[in-house]
């Protein structure tokens, strides 16, 4: 295998602070820019618009990620069930009970049911299982810089070892032919190419990136993926042109997407042409 010269090093950080982090710029940042450059400059550069609050699919991904990977933190009170609140003064009860408990991640009683179900699954599947088990390290966060840019740029791995990256994702479409339309359209394949590429730069070496996809329903099947070379290729270049762009934007200044600069001429969606439409 080809070895490289590192330029990325470690980053001792709890996740809490490597998501309030802007010094560095994320997987997860670099999509809100290619989403809208006015919300990446006001989130990461300006500082006056805060992260969304997270959906219940993002609130199970987290807990679940803490109940396999960091299973310690997840049991002594990271994560706690938010009790019923019914009756008279329940809306005081509540109001209190989330103030109490603000620094933890709030789940419901099902969602709970489901991260044990989940965590489980993935636990009792042989290729899971081998690509988790202790043999490398949970959660390592690494910072580094593009070679093309100068960006600083972060990533915090849910696996690492010296043989391969894998990353957990609880999801619905965890069949290939369904997770590889789901990977696409939720941009996973820049995720996976952007991880690697930190990588690239931390240990020298590239290493292949696994998904391991959990359904959140029972019987919460369990695929592992690696995406192909084409799939990886395209998300690569696809990260390389948004850094750029984020490099232009800062030296200029300039915070609107191409379509904001102009009038735009739009022609009908080519579902509208369907005849079974109309």
């Amino acid at each position: 295998m080809a070895t490289i010269e590192t330029t990325a090093t470690t980053w001792e950080i709890d996740a809490a602070g490597y998501h309030v982090d802007r010094t560095a710029i994320s997987n997860s940042s670099k999509e809100v820019y290619r989403d809208s450059p006015k919300r990446y400059h006001a989130m990461y550069i300006a500082g006056t618009l805060e992260r969304d609050e997270p959906t219940p699919q993002m609130i199970l991904g987290s807990a679940v990620h803490l109940a396999i990977l960091e299973r310690d933190l997840y049991e002594s009170g990271a994560v706690v069930v938010s009790p019923k609140f019914e009756g008279t003064g329940s809306v005081a009860a509540r109001k209190a009970w989330k103030a109490e408990n603000g620094g933890n991640l709030i789940i419901t009683a099902e969602q709970a049911e489901k991260v044990r179900g989940m965590r489980e699954a993935v636990l009792s599947d042989p290729n899971a299982s081998l690509l988790l088990g202790r043999y490398g390290r949970m959660e390592h966060a690494i910072r580094w810089q593009d070679e093309a840019t100068g960006l600083s740029l972060k990533s915090r791995r849910d696996k690492e070892t010296t043989d391969w990256l894998a990353d957990i994702k609880a999801t619905p479409m965890v069949d290939p032919e369904s997770f590889a339309k789901h990977a696409f359209n939720m941009g996973w394949h820049r995720q996976a190419s952007f991880y690697v590429e930190g990588e690239r730069c931390y240990r020298g070496a590239v290493l292949p990136f696994v998904f391991i996809a959990v359904s959140p329903e029972p019987p919460h099947d369990v695929g592992c993926h690696e995406l192909d070379e084409e799939f990886m290729r395209m998300g690569r270049e696809e990260n390389e042109a948004t850094l750029l762009d984020i490099r232009c934007a800062i030296n200029s200044g300039r915070w609107d997407a191409p379509y904001q600069r102009q009038v735009n001429k739009l022609g009908a969606p080519r579902w509208a042409f369907n005849k079974d439409y109309k």
